[in-house]
């Protein structure tokens, strides 16, 4: 008989409006999506996938198969095989039911690498520069931000479990018509890191204002109290589709679901809304 299928999970909290981008990174991933619990500013979701076999689940049938199919032979025939090999049969039956017990059928540890020398190239004595050529070397360029115009429309601090700061950015200069745009995209948030000395924090970069008031956690509030619960849950969402261009996570793990300096931990998701596309990138903050 087959065994019954374990699962693990994996609980994810996702900014309102961003559902659809974590689903799809997630099942990417190989995780199967069990609930969704939408709230006000969060939706929780959860996930799940099966536990991994391992070299002990499989020994585990094994032995216990080869110990079924032995139970089920003529006692007649059972002396016959314990005759030709008894101590040996039973020491794989007993093995195979310990190991697999003992890994319970979760990912097995993973083996030390072995350690491996490396001998050092010989040092040969620098040269020590001249003082015509240290006063000739060209002084860095100042930076000067070549960009589109954006405008920073609220930051809301601490948020995530990361407790990063989210800059919501408003840009009516972003041609969407090519790829170009990502560059530009990628100009506001290297700008942001320039500014704050930091490439940690989150970046939701729309070219429709009213998206940024209503996603953002210090202005929902206000937002709902002019539009009304209606706007902000049916004309909001299809907005966003089209004029949520990106949104930009850096030093969060979103599989560990916590803080990392990764360079996996930083990303940008285009078109989070609509139909996402993620792209592992990290901006220079110029230090």
């Amino acid at each position: 008989m087959a065994e019954d299928v374990q699962y693990e999970h994996h609980d994810v909290r996702a900014i309102r409006g961003t559902e659809a981008s974590n689903i799809a990174k997630w099942e990417k991933d190989g995780w199967e999506l069990v609930n969704q619990s939408p709230g006000l500013l969060w939706s929780d979701i959860t996930f799940r996938r099966p536990k991994p076999k391992t070299a002990g689940t499989y020994l585990k049938a094994f032995a216990l198969q080869g110990y079924a199919a032995f139970r089920r032979l003529e006692p007649q025939t059972q002396k016959r095989v314990m005759a030709v090999g008894g101590t040996f049969v039973l020491l794989m039956v007993v093995a195979g039911v310990a190991v697999g017990l003992r890994s319970g059928g979760g990912t097995a540890a993973p083996s030390a690498s072995p350690s491996r020398s490396v001998t050092a190239a010989p040092q040969t004595p620098s040269e020590v520069p001249s003082p015509s050529a240290s006063l000739s070397a060209p002084e860095p360029e100042a930076y000067t931000y070549q960009g589109p115009k954006y405008e920073i429309i609220s930051v809301d601090e601490g948020q995530t479990v990361a407790k990063l700061d989210q800059y919501w950015i408003y840009t009516s200069k972003l041609d969407q018509s090519t790829a170009r745009y990502k560059d530009q995209v990628k100009l506001i948030v290297a700008d942001i890191a320039r500014e704050q000395s930091t490439d940690k924090f989150m970046v939701e970069v729309v070219t429709n204002k009213e998206i940024a008031l209503a996603e953002s956690p210090s202005k929902v509030e206000s937002f709902i109290a002019e539009h009304g619960d209606d706007y902000f849950l049916t004309t909001i969402p299809k907005m966003e589709k089209a004029s949520w261009v990106a949104s930009y996570s850096g030093g969060f793990d979103s599989n560990a679901f916590e803080p990392s300096d990764s360079d996996a931990a930083f990303e940008i998701t285009w078109k989070p809304a609509g139909t996402p596309k993620f792209e592992k990138w990290r901006p220079e903050t110029g230090d």
